[in-house]
């Protein structure tokens, strides 16, 4: 266990009362090229005036010959009461089953997690999604997103209509057919099958004084691999964030925050490990923000020789 090495880096002016928070955001990246493998209605999108609060579910489907890895998705949005708001955004199995190829309707709950930051321009905005999901030849799923806070959603009047539709729900209640929105815009992007995507597991907030567990999932079997944590996402040695690490070798891999210090770690057969920090009792810190993202010894995957996780994003606090 390690007593958390970034004091200097998080010390500033004492914060008010603050809830810990972590989740999982971004995508990884496994060493091949990520593509847009299912879309739809996405060349001339047009949006509503508003889009009535709910959670919106988009069938989709791999009609590909090969199973695909789900990485992340875009949608056409806009904020219309000109604000700047972040977005969950997820993907779904379908009710029927992981084998479903046909669609039925959205499963209770979702299996990969995003956010996407939605402002007062209406463009395209993509997100990460963690952790990558396997979709057969033929698989059907959906594509889920909230719509809560005045988030306008584009879909296509003259568009092709989805395999099985809209559905919405509020809150946790039921999905309900949604036919006004039949005629979504999104774009899916997708990788390789094979390996699997990295990504960091939500292990719970790191909370003054107490022990705060970072983990990786999914990456590869044995390897070596390095916890960077870091305290900034805008910039990095001199470099903007997030830096795309194609020059450097490793195509469609991105680093997303800095990385003020790097904890090494063998990992399992399955490809996971974890490590521990003690979070000073230091009042200074709360609201802090914190990062996690791990870069994994894969010489096979790109000249490179590594992959990264996505990003885990926190923040400190009671």
């Amino acid at each position: 266990m390690r007593v958390i090495p970034l004091l200097p880096f998080l010390l500033g002016t004492v914060a008010p009362a603050q809830t810990a928070w972590f989740r999982s955001i971004e995508r990884g990246c496994n060493g091949s090229p990520v593509a847009h493998c299912v879309r739809q209605n996405d060349t001339a999108p047009v949006l509503p005036l508003a889009t009535p609060p709910a959670t919106y579910a988009y069938a989709a489907r791999n009609t590909g010959g090969t199973t695909i890895q789900v990485v992340g998705v875009e949608l056409f949005v806009v904020n219309h009461l000109g604000a700047t708001e972040t977005v969950g955004v997820a993907v779904f199995l379908d009710a029927a089953g992981p084998g479903a190829t046909a669609h039925s309707q959205p499963a209770a709950g979702p299996v990969a997690l995003g956010a996407l930051t939605v402002t007062p321009h209406a463009d395209w905005r993509a997100a990460g999604l963690a952790p990558a999901v396997s979709v057969p030849p033929g698989g059907a799923f959906w594509i889920v997103h909230e719509a809560y806070r005045g988030c306008s959603v584009s879909h296509d009047a003259g568009g092709a209509r989805g395999p099985a539709g809209t559905w919405s729900r509020v809150a946790n209640g039921a999905w309900t057919p949604t036919p006004s929105f039949d005629r979504a815009a999104f774009r899916v992007s997708c990788t390789a099958p094979t390996p699997a995507v990295p990504y960091v597991v939500d292990a719970g907030p790191p909370r003054l004084g107490q022990v705060f567990t970072i983990r990786v999932a999914d990456a590869v079997p044995g390897a070596v691999a390095f916890a960077l944590l870091g305290t900034d996402r805008v910039s990095w040695a001199g470099r903007s964030l997030p830096f795309d690490l194609a020059p450097l070798g490793a195509p469609s891999c991105i680093a997303y925050a800095s990385a003020d210090d790097a904890l090494p770690l063998v990992l399992d057969a399955r490809g996971s490990g974890t490590r521990t920090l003690t979070i000073p009792s230091d009042p200074r810190l709360a609201g802090r923000e914190l990062f996690v993202q791990f870069a994994v010894r894969a010489p096979r995957a790109n000249a490179l020789g590594l992959v990264v996780s996505n990003l885990g994003a926190g923040v400190l606090g009671s």
